[in-house]
């Protein structure tokens, strides 16, 4: 982990030079040629640094020092005056791109900027036209994962082997869902059209959108990427027409293991670990038949479909935030199952704290 100038880790993320600069050059909210000039930053604890900074995010700030060094650090960790500065520079900033000169000419770019990108099909996300990412709204390529998210904000994770190679029968899809349970039926509630979009990007450190389902019910989804994992993180806005006793959730579904092996001694292998609040932690192999229930604070799994890596899902600080492990009742992991993040308070906006961390280790 990189530490960060004043002794702290940030967010139990894994970063090296080279991925700060990486994400610092995926966002376009905040670029080098107009973001702060090099002055003196404090933290909350009274250290200082002489830097410039080279990308502000929603929770943390990238800094080139006067040396050419790169660190990252959360801003929540700054003195409340470089906070404060931090904001009116972020606002100033989307303020010009939200206010252009259409009257000031502008000569034609000789090179392009970004990814060309396919023209979006109505409602939906806007695509990559060429590359790796051609046809997906987002590419992102870790240490051991990739990243896609398609036209309609659905995101796809698969593993990458030692020597590179996708496996291409595993793989997470995470998508929101809404849905209203009566004692006859369970009814859901469909995607209908994106509201609210970024540009699409090739290895972004964020993708952000907001939708809309059925009953005029608005979803915002973040995930965000980094070389050794990634979060996930939703809420949504119910209108009058939304019917009562909804359910809105994140939905994390591993595909079955038993795509990839049908060899029970391969597949004994493969362990889910359950760590609870309860302290009544459970280690199961993906052939039994059971129910990992309780307040769960952390998921590990582990097996030959990952070789020596571990996938570690962590559930946020807020207590609103539940992360809750679903399968088909009386079927074994290898019939496949998922994570659900679910808030019992659909439009909370806690984040940071709310999110689910998924890491390769």
């Amino acid at each position: 982990m990189l530490r960060l100038w004043y002794g702290y880790k940030m967010n139990n993320s894994q970063y090296s030079s080279s991925s700060l600069i990486v994400i610092a050059l995926a966002f376009i909210s905040l670029c080098s040629s107009a973001v702060a000039e090099m002055r003196e930053w404090s933290s909350s604890k009274g250290k200082k640094i002489t830097a410039e900074a080279i990308f502000v995010g929603e929770t943390i700030v990238v800094f080139k020092t006067d040396k050419g060094k790169e660190i990252a650090t959360p801003i929540s960790g700054l003195s409340n005056d470089d906070i404060k500065f931090l904001k009116e520079l972020k606002a100033a900033k989307e303020k010009q791109h939200a206010s252009p000169d259409l009257n000031k000419k502008t000569e034609p770019e000789t090179e392009p900027t970004a990814k060309p990108t396919a023209a979006p099909k109505a409602g939906l996300l806007p695509l990559l036209a060429d590359g790796k990412g051609r046809g997906f709204h987002a590419y992102y390529e870790g240490e051991k994962y990739i990243a896609k998210v398609n036209a309609k904000g659905v995101l796809t994770i698969q593993y990458k082997e030692a020597d590179g190679a996708i496996l291409p029968k595993w793989s997470i899809r995470i998508y929101p869902d809404a849905r209203r349970i009566t004692e006859a039926k369970t009814i859901s509630y469909k995607f209908q059209k994106i509201l609210k979009h970024g540009n699409a990007q090739m290895n972004p450190a964020e993708v952000r959108y907001t939708h809309q389902r059925d009953g005029d019910i608005k979803c915002e989804v973040v995930y965000e990427f980094t070389p050794d994992g990634f979060t996930t993180w939703t809420r949504s806005d119910e209108s009058p027409e939304t019917p009562p006793e909804m359910i809105h959730r994140l939905v994390h579904t591993v595909s079955k293991p038993s795509k990839i092996s049908t060899d029970k001694s391969f597949l004994k292998k493969m362990k889910l670990k359950q760590e609870a609040y309860s302290g009544n932690d459970k280690k199961v192999d993906f052939l039994e038949e059971d129910r990992l229930k309780g307040d769960t604070k952390r998921y590990e799994m582990t097996g030959p479909i990952l070789a020596k890596t571990k996938l570690r899902v962590d559930r946020g600080s807020a207590k609103e935030a539940k992360l809750l492990l679903t399968q088909y009742p009386g079927c074994p992991l290898e019939s496949g199952f998922s994570f659900i993040l679910r808030k019992d308070d659909c439009k909370t906006r806690d984040h940071q704290n709310e999110k689910a961390t998924f890491t390769f280790k």
